[in-house]
C-alpha cells in the first residue's frame, strides 16, 4: 500500500457523481489504472412543472410535477387523499423525473385540487398542482327595430 497524491472532494456535491480513473506509473511499463464510480444519494426537490392548468370539459389537459433525486424517487399523485394512478412517468438522463397526471375527457368532477408527492430513501417532497375549468360566457344582443308611420290628413 503506498503513499502518494489522493483526490479528495469535500463537500461532496451532485455535481461530483460520475466516473473516476486513477492511473499509476513508476517508470517501469506497464502502468495500473482502476476506475471508481462515485453516485452520489440525495433526497429529492420539485423543480418544475405548472401550478394551475386551465381545461374545457370533455376536453385534455396533464398536470405536470417534475423532480430530481437519488435513489430514484417513487411518484405519488393524490386527490382528498386518496392514491391515483399516473398515466405516465419518465426518467430523463440528466437525472430529472417527470409524472404526468393526463385527463382524457375531463368530466366536472375531475377539477380540483391534486397533491404530487416525490420520495426516496432520503426524504419527500410535495407540490399541489390544481385543474380549474375554463368557463365560456354567452351574451345575447337584441335588436329592436321601431317603425314609426305618419299620417297626414287634408281637409279640402
Amino acid at each position: 500500500a503506498g503513499t502518494g497524491p489522493r483526490l479528495v472532494l469535500s463537500p461532496v456535491t451532485r455535481g461530483h457523481t460520475g466516473a473516476f480513473l486513477c492511473v499509476a506509473s513508476n517508470g517501469v511499463p506497464p502502468a495500473v489504472s482502476a476506475r471508481a464510480q462515485l453516485t452520489v444519494k440525495y433526497a429529492p426537490e420539485i423543480v418544475g412543472g405548472v401550478g394551475v392548468v386551465w381545461a374545457e370539459v370533455t376536453g385534455c389537459a396533464a398536470l405536470v410535477c417534475e423532480f430530481r433525486g437519488w435513489p430514484r424517487p417513487t411518484v405519488a399523485w393524490t386527490r382528498d387523499r386518496r392514491l391515483i394512478e399516473s398515466s405516465l412517468d419518465q426518467w430523463d438522463m440528466d437525472g430529472t423525473g417527470r409524472s404526468s397526471l393526463v385527463f382524457k375527457s375531463i368530466t366536472t368532477e375531475d377539477f380540483g385540487l391534486y397533491t404530487c408527492t416525490v420520495s426516496n430513501l432520503l426524504g419527500s417532497r410535495s407540490t399541489l398542482l390544481t385543474l380549474l375549468e375554463v368557463t365560456t360566457t354567452t351574451s345575447s344582443t337584441t335588436i329592436t327595430t321601431t317603425t314609426t308611420t305618419t299620417t297626414t290628413t287634408t281637409s279640402t
